[in-house]
């Protein structure tokens, strides 16, 4: 939340860390890049109008990975991220 309250946790594995898209650029957000590779999402780049990136969050370098990038429009607004924990035997906990 932006208003930097973290919102509660309903896996069974409560993780340590809040990550919050810094408030000034939430509504500069126009595109969302899902970083990906088969069905684990390894992180996320926030872009403006201009197409620059304004925030990142997770593994956005590795070169397998796949993108695919999400349209936001103007009078949109990214509420929040859902996701599972798994266990992976390369990366442990993602």
């Amino acid at each position: 939340m932006s208003n930097g309250v973290r919102s509660t946790q309903f896996e069974k594995i409560p993780t340590k860390y809040t990550h919050m898209i810094p408030r000034d650029i939430i509504s500069k957000i126009r595109a969302v890049i899902l970083h990906h590779y088969h069905n684990s999402i390894y992180g996320f780049s926030f872009l403006d109008n201009e197409g620059e990136v304004m925030w990142k969050h997770g593994w956005t370098t590795w070169s397998e990975q796949k993108q695919d990038t999400v349209e936001i429009k103007e009078d949109e607004r990214i509420v929040g991220i859902r996701a599972t924990l798994t266990q992976s035997k390369w990366f442990g906990l993602h």
